[in-house]
């Protein structure tokens, strides 16, 4: 069985608030997917720069980008959540 978004969204949140179920980190991850549905001005932007040579996938990660780029986590979430080896490492893009 594939992996579908909402449970990847689920497994984040539930990394991050160890305290939630798993059903609450479902309902919380649709959530989060669902208010992505329309993209940001910033994401928008992303999207038709990389459109005009990228492919689908970078154009989403593109856009994705930017939106993660406009509320960073802090570093110790970074390190939970995978995104960094360890606190003094550089996130990525």
């Amino acid at each position: 069985m594939s992996e579908n978004m909402i449970e990847r969204v689920a497994r984040a949140i539930e990394a991050l608030m160890p305290n939630k179920s798993a059903s609450e980190a479902r309902i919380y991850a649709r959530a989060a997917v669902a208010a992505m549905r329309d993209p940001t001005e910033a994401m928008r932007t992303a999207g038709n720069a990389e459109s005009d040579w990228g492919t689908e996938l970078e154009v989403w990660r593109a856009m994705i980008d930017a939106a993660l780029r406009q509320h960073p986590h802090p570093p110790d979430c970074q390190k939970r959540l995978g995104l960094v080896q360890d606190c003094g490492s550089k996130p990525l893009p």
